[in-house]
């Protein structure tokens, strides 16, 4: 999802209890290069917390209507990623 200049993803692993494993290898190595269509460039991948993550949760179920439901099954928080072009 579109953030202003970034990208943010949502780490459900489809509400499994589990984050998923690129989630992991994001914390591990934030500095990335991102593919979105014919567009390339490099990022920088911060996951949101506090008051962010909860403004960017609500964008993102607003834009994507049942993956509340995600949320709800997988008993933890899901981490939202935000990716921040690198100049």
């Amino acid at each position: 999802m579109a953030d202003g200049e970034n990208l943010v993803v949502f780490a459900s692993n489809l509400g499994a209890p589990r984050d998923p494993d690129w989630f992991r290898n994001l914390v591990a190595r934030p500095d990335v290069t991102v593919e979105v269509g014919t567009e390339r460039f490099a990022a920088h991948a911060t996951p949101a917390a506090g008051t962010e993550r909860e403004r960017l949760y609500e964008l993102f179920v607003a834009r994507n209507p049942g993956t509340e439901e995600h949320q709800a099954k997988a008993g933890r928080p899901i981490p939202m990623v935000v990716l921040s072009k690198v100049a």
